[in-house]
């Protein structure tokens, strides 16, 4: 147990720390409960061992020797995508998204294959659409806590940041018109860092908030330069649309 809580504090104090995933203290108390005999779901499952091989690769940074720390991370993740293989079938919740985004963080840090974590986010996204995180359908739930709330936005937003990087070259899977989830609070619930950047690199800047920003910016960039559509505009028409994205991020910096 004692390796265990070593590796998921790494992970929150690196990987979770400038994307966060998971809710620190409800993660934690989960992790409590199920090693005191509490029923373990697929979902945990496979989020708690993508944690521990996000956690091995948090630490490849402090070590002299990282393919070792990787080697061990893999071993983790085997272990997560053995169980994510039957997760449509067993789960359709929040920490099954989460272990399907975790696994694609891994996948974009540790593979030379770009098909395999652009895969994985597609299943993430689609699993998130089937319980309602592109629509933002808990707000009205009262028996929803502000802490899910907020949880669940910063779970869609990190989907939403890797699905609009413009380097796949690929087209975005979650459609912006099917979406209705506000940026991820400036003013987030108690028990949420106010702000989850570096501390004292960027001062009261919210960096993961900036970067959904930035990945709405890439959505447009993507419609109007690069989609099948944007192909068959007038040449003014591109000039127009680049001038405009180009104040746009300019703003946005």
């Amino acid at each position: 147990m004692e390796d265990v809580l070593s590796l998921v504090a790494d992970f929150f104090a690196g990987v979770n720390h400038l994307l966060p995933l998971y809710h620190e203290e409800t993660f934690m108390k989960q992790l409590y409960e199920n090693a005191s005999g509490a029923s373990e779901s697929a979902g945990w499952l496979a989020s708690i061992n993508t944690v521990l091989a996000l956690g091995h690769i948090s630490r490849m940074r402090g070590t002299f020797i990282p393919q070792e720390q990787e080697k061990e991370a893999w071993k983790y993740m085997k272990n997560a995508m053995a169980i994510q293989s039957e997760l449509p079938a067993l789960d359709f919740d929040l920490l099954s998204v989460q272990a399907l985004i975790g696994m694609t963080i891994f996948l974009l840090i540790t593979s030379c294959n770009s098909q395999m974590p652009s895969m994985m986010l597609a299943t993430a996204i689609r699993v998130a659409q089937g319980i309602g995180l592109h629509i933002n359908c808990a707000d009205d739930d009262p028996r929803t806590s502000e802490i899910d709330k907020e949880q669940r936005r910063r779970v869609f937003w990190i989907a939403y940041i890797f699905d609009r990087d413009l380097r796949t070259g690929r087209a975005p899977v979650q459609s912006d018109t099917d979406t209705s989830v506000p940026l991820p609070s400036t003013r987030p619930p108690a028990g949420f860092d106010r702000d989850p950047t570096p501390a004292g690199h960027f001062g009261a800047f919210n960096l993961f908030r900036a970067r959904a920003r930035f990945a709405q910016l890439q959505s447009a960039i993507y419609k109007r330069l690069y989609s099948d559509a944007a192909w068959a505009r007038p040449r003014g028409a591109v000039i127009a649309a680049v001038e405009e994205l180009d104040r746009d991020l300019e703003s946005w910096r």
